[in-house]
């Protein structure tokens, strides 16, 4: 059971027949700590599951990064808008320009900049923040990219709207 416990495997009841006295009441105790386990689990996947279902919604491409270069997750908008599918490593952005790794590994935390760079052919201009954080131990990276056009595109629309 405890071994369970360790890996977090929360299916598990403790047997409470034929128990008596103080055992009785630990299996009760137990068999609590375990449901409070399992509900706390399945919050958090819940939670997780919104974020990150929020995350790929928004336009902005989003890059998790990792000090060895290796990209731990990316938004849906940046698989499908910015690469046209996931990247393992920074690196792998060479496809699009091949200054735009060693661009993005040279900002510094909280650092904003625009970035104007040719991409399969046309100029693009981006708006990029780096900020760090720690996970599990571990130093990683969030790139926010937005595209620079987009937004006043978009800025535009609502505007005509608006004046509609």
């Amino acid at each position: 059971m405890l071994a369970s416990i360790k890996a977090r495997d929360f299916s598990l009841h403790f047997n409470e027949q034929n128990l008596k006295g103080e055992e009785l009441q630990l299996a009760y105790e137990i068999n609590d700590a375990i449901s409070e386990f399992r509900d706390t689990s399945k919050r958090l996947e819940a939670q997780y599951g919104y974020l990150e279902a929020m995350l790929n919604k928004t336009a902005t491409f989003l890059l998790v990064v990792d000090d060895q270069g290796n990209v731990d997750w990316m938004n849906e908008s940046a698989i499908k808008n910015l690469c046209g599918f996931k990247i393992e490593k920074l690196s792998g952005l060479a496809v699009l320009n091949e200054n735009l790794p060693h661009e993005l590994e040279s900002f510094v935390a909280g650092q904003q900049r625009l970035l104007n760079i040719m991409v399969k052919g046309t100029m693009v201009e981006w708006s990029v923040t780096m900020t760090r954080y720690n996970r599990y131990g571990t130093e990683r990276r969030l790139f926010s990219i937005e595209d620079v056009q987009m937004v006043l595109r978009q800025n535009e629309v609502d505007a005509q709207k608006k004046l509609v």
